[in-house]
């Protein structure tokens, strides 16, 4: 029997649910997200930062986004209330084929980009790396 399969024995009347999945030939079930990103590296060029990675295991498409990340301060319309800081909201997904993606960037400001696979089994783990803008 498979590693991994177990065998049970039903005593008389009783019920069971059978689970099928299927695997490739590397052992990986056909359900199976994407593995996770690496070797993420940034590279710096006329006020753009390129993000490259190493490819995921399963993945057929990948997402990107970028946060810049700066507390913003805020008073509340029409109020003297004290200024409340308000965290920084990411951009929205980007999806691409490529293992590369570029964003335009202020010098001296610090930033996080992420970076997952997705397929049809699902999104993989994210993977994040930050940094200041040169």
């Amino acid at each position: 029997m498979a590693s991994g399969w177990k065998r049970s024995v039903l005593a008389a009347g009783g019920s069971a649910v059978l689970l099928v999945a299927s695997a490739s030939a590397s052992g990986a079930s056909a359900d199976d997200g994407p593995g996770p990103i690496k070797n993420t590296r940034t590279a710096f060029k006329d006020g753009k930062v390129k993000l490259r990675w190493s490819p995921s295991k399963r993945a057929n498409v990948y997402r990107v986004r970028i946060t810049r990340l700066a507390f913003q301060v805020v008073r509340e319309p029409g109020t003297t209330n004290p200024m409340n800081p308000v965290a920084p909201l990411p951009r929205l997904w980007q999806e691409t084929h490529g293992r590369s993606y570029a964003w335009t960037v202020d010098s001296g400001a610090r930033y996080r980009v992420q970076v997952r696979g997705v397929n049809k089994a699902g999104k993989g783990p994210i993977t994040a790396k930050e940094f200041v803008a040169p």
